[in-house]
C-alpha cells in the first residue's frame, strides 16, 4: 500500500528519519544531514505579481515563506540591488497559499517555477526584476542512506520525474 503525505521540506526530512515515509521528493531548503538525496530537477524561485497590478511591491512587502535558505539569498540579492532592507508583508507556510494571496491581488509573492511548469497559470501573472532576484534550487530525491526502496516507490519517482520535466 502507498501512503503519500504532503508537507515542509522539514518535516518530510523528520519523517524519513522516523520511518513515517519511504522517500521525498523535496526542495534542497533545509540541512540533509544523515540522508541520501539525488537531484531530480533544477529550477528557481522568482518573485511574482499579477498581471494588472499597480501596488509597489518594494513598499508593500512581499510574501514568503519563513526564513528559508532562498528567502534568505532574496533578502540578500535585494540588499545588494537595491542598496536597502527587503520588507516582507508576511511569512506564509506554504507556496500553493502564496500563489493564491498573489492571484486575489494581495501583494507579490516567491515561489518556485515548478508550480507553473505543467499549466497556464503564469498567464495571470508577471515576473518582478526575475535576473536580479531569482533564487536557483534543486528538487531532490531523498531517503536513509540504508533504506531500500520498493519497486511501487520507484514507479511513482520516475512518474515524477517524468511529469517535472
Amino acid at each position: 500500500k502507498l501512503k503519500i503525505m504532503l508537507g515542509r521540506t522539514d518535516l518530510v526530512c523528520e519523517w524519513l528519519r522516523g520511518g513515517i515515509v519511504d522517500f521525498g521528493i523535496v526542495v534542497d531548503n533545509v540541512d540533509f544531514k544523515g540522508l541520501t538525496t539525488e537531484i531530480l530537477k533544477e529550477g528557481t524561485f522568482s518573485l511574482i505579481q499579477k498581471k494588472g497590478s499597480e501596488a509597489n511591491w518594494h513598499e508593500a512587502g512581499v510574501l514568503t515563506v519563513e526564513g528559508k535558505r532562498e528567502v534568505l539569498k532574496l533578502k540578500q540579492k535585494y540588499n545588494s540591488h537595491f542598496n536597502g532592507e527587503l520588507k516582507i508583508k508576511m511569512e506564509i507556510g506554504s507556496w500553493g497559499v502564496i500563489e493564491r494571496f498573489v492571484e486575489s491581488g494581495i501583494g507579490a509573492g516567491f515561489v518556485p517555477d515548478f508550480m507553473f511548469k505543467a499549466n497556464s497559470k503564469m498567464r495571470k501573472y508577471k515576473f518582478i526584476e526575475q535576473k536580479k532576484l531569482s533564487v536557483p534550487y534543486t528538487m531532490n530525491l531523498i531517503r536513509k542512506a540504508d533504506h531500500y526502496l520498493p519497486g511501487r516507490c520507484q514507479r511513482v519517482i520516475d512518474e515524477f520525474v517524468s511529469r517535472a520535466n
